[in-house]
């Protein structure tokens, strides 16, 4: 992977640039403990640590998330748990993971981030037990974590085909999020809510995906000087979307490729009902100039979904990307109108109820990015 290409990236990714301080033989110790809601320490508790891919690996096509890792802990481990470590504590809760120095370092001496979590076994119905997780970069020879703390809050539900009320049973008053989860277990996510307060979610959000539910906290640390997040997860319950699948379900898309010209895709990924999964980029077809592979992405900038006949909408929502994008709607292809601002990540959007469009198209808002993470898009 070219070097130059590496550092262009490195540079637009949070901490991905900070270069390690750690000699390449030294030896690194990182130890930890678990506990319970209560602060109790957790003996025989399985703790799984994980380096994250670095930059080139990235570029070279290797994805990884965060949650990824707590599949090394289940009975169906993915790929990159091969490079796992995984210890078990001890009667006072503690792990202790032990390496070199070169060991904690990406492919241009950047500080890898690693990932290190535990889990326990599902009960009562629950479709995979509490769950914790912490992010972090080595930097010092010696590490000791914080506490990885599980959170064994319950989850209910008033699930109707209109909406979705979920409930935490915590006693805890703090900021939650929810996490909705396609596939396996720790699968990927089909959608994201912020901040929750306990409102009704639209139905129309889950469509008919089945789906794992998971209420999710994050505190962050900074300990000799690297930041270190901590994410602790509830249990996981198993749901079905009571909405059924969108009008738009299977209507025709296409992509601009790097000439310019709009290439359809068939059959169409962005309307497959396929809520996790996100479309595989068109080749960007460029190099440059010694011959290796773009560091921009001219291809894969605009993305145009067709329903094929004029209709009448009220509800967008869009499973976007990394990167801001721009959406516009429009009934012929000529005229173009923008819904809302430009947004990243999960969106949904309430038209006005005079709306008619056949076609919604995406822009990327960046000359050098593309709708890479783009899953899906739903007409309502």
């Amino acid at each position: 992977m070219h070097t130059s290409i590496q550092i262009v990236l490195c540079l637009s990714l949070s901490t991905a640039c900070t270069m390690s301080d750690l000699a390449p033989n030294a030896e690194v110790v990182l130890t930890g403990t678990t506990q319970d809601d209560s602060g109790q320490a957790l003996a025989g508790q399985r703790v799984a640590l994980v380096k994250e891919p670095d930059v080139g690996e990235v570029l070279s096509g290797i994805l990884f998330g965060p949650v990824t890792i707590l599949a090394c802990l289940g009975q169906e481990p993915p790929p990159i748990c091969q490079q796992a470590q995984i210890d078990q504590t001890d009667d006072s809760g503690n792990f202790l993971f032990s390496m070199l120095g070169q060991d904690t370092q990406g492919s241009i001496g950047n500080a890898s981030t690693f990932t290190a979590a535990t889990t326990l076994p599902a009960i009562n119905g629950q479709a995979t037990g509490p769950s914790t997780y912490q992010r972090f970069q080595i930097q010092s020879e010696q590490m000791f974590l914080p506490p990885m703390q599980l959170w064994t809050a319950a989850l209910e539900f008033e699930n109707t085909s209109e909406s979705l009320l979920v409930t935490v049973v915590d006693s805890q008053s703090q900021d939650t999020n929810l996490r909705f989860e396609a596939g396996a277990p720790w699968g990927a996510p089909i959608w994201e809510e912020e901040h929750y307060v306990g409102s009704r979610l639209d139905s129309r959000i889950f469509e008919d995906a089945e789906m794992h539910v998971v209420a999710v906290r994050s505190t962050e640390d900074r300990l000799a000087g690297v930041t270190i997040e901590t994410v602790a997860r509830s249990a996981a319950y198993q749901l079905v979307g009571t909405a059924g699948a969108p009008p738009s379900r299977g209507a025709s898309c296409s992509i601009r490729d790097r000439a310019g010209a709009m290439q359809e895709l068939s059959p169409c990924p962005l309307s497959d009902g396929d809520l996790a999964t996100a479309y595989r980029l068109l080749d960007d077809a460029c190099e440059d100039s010694d011959g290796m592979p773009c560091s921009d992405s001219l291809a894969n900038q605009v993305a145009v979904l067709d329903l094929g006949v004029l209709a009448s909408a009220q509800f967008l929502v869009l499973r976007l990307g990394y990167y801001d994008t721009h959406v516009e709607v429009s009934e012929d292809g000529e005229s173009w109108s923008s819904v809302g601002v430009p947004s990243r990540g999960d969106t949904k959007v309430n038209l006005p109820s005079e709306t008619r469009l056949r076609y919604v198209r995406l822009t990327s808002m960046s000359s050098v990015s593309s709708l890479v993470g783009l899953s899906e898009i739903s007409i309502w």
